[in-house]
């Protein structure tokens, strides 16, 4: 018995069928690695506040890349649930960033290890721009807590389980991964302009992957810089 049937399959589809989408989310991976740079580059700054959001930022940008691509991985292999497990604690993450983003002095609770309760940040997110991307992940984080953090018998998610290769299931994952990535460079872009950086080159890079993807997945999030 072959356990890596699946992931082989997904493999040959990658560089055939759905190469596009395939490339958009390298992208998308690459346009993360540039943002965790910059960060990483005012880690050392002399203005010991800018060093510690940086810091702050650049391992919470790290730790959700390695959720994303953790969960690309199990899709890959035909897990989508199990990689639901993944995008919980990813959602958790991006919510984190967002609430560094408006609240930059919230670093120290991090400094302190007295941050939030999840649920808590969650709540936290405010603004016209963040309640509808707080609705949006609240609601994800809903169904990963229903059916992907915790064993399930339930109908619903059992659905999942299959024994040959699903090829419209993957792209739907990889459209899912893609938005979520397509945000998650939006607001790390803007959590580096907190700082002072503003980088032409990273920004183009972001509006390439974002223009390019909603072409190829048709999942355009309108987020104006």
């Amino acid at each position: 018995m072959d356990i890596w049937s699946k992931r082989n399959e997904a493999l040959t589809v990658l560089d055939n069928d759905i190469k596009k989408e395939k490339e958009v989310l390298e992208e998308g991976f690459a346009v993360l690695d540039q943002c965790i740079h910059c960060f990483h580059m005012h880690m050392n700054d002399a203005d010991n506040t800018i060093a510690t959001f940086a810091a702050y930022c650049c391992a919470t940008l790290v730790k959700i890349r390695r959720l994303a691509l953790g969960s690309y991985s199990l899709c890959l292999d035909g897990l989508a649930f199990e990689a639901g497990a993944l995008m919980r604690s990813l959602i958790e993450g991006l919510q984190i960033l967002i609430f560094f983003q408006q609240q930059p002095e919230s670093i120290a609770l991090a400094e302190a290890e007295n941050m939030p309760q999840a649920g808590d940040i969650a709540k936290a997110i405010n603004g016209e721009l963040h309640s509808e991307i707080r609705d949006i992940l609240w609601e994800q984080r809903k169904h990963y807590n229903q059916f992907s953090s915790h064993f399930s018998l339930k109908q619903s998610a059992l659905q999942p389980i299959e024994t040959t290769f699903d090829l419209n299931a993957l792209k739907r994952n990889m459209r899912s991964l893609f938005s979520t990535i397509n945000l998650l460079a939006y607001i790390s872009a803007m959590c580096l302009s907190i700082i002072g950086l503003k980088d032409i080159f990273l920004n183009e890079s972001i509006e390439t992957f974002r223009e390019k993807g909603s072409s190829i997945f048709g999942a355009y999030e309108d987020f104006e810089n």
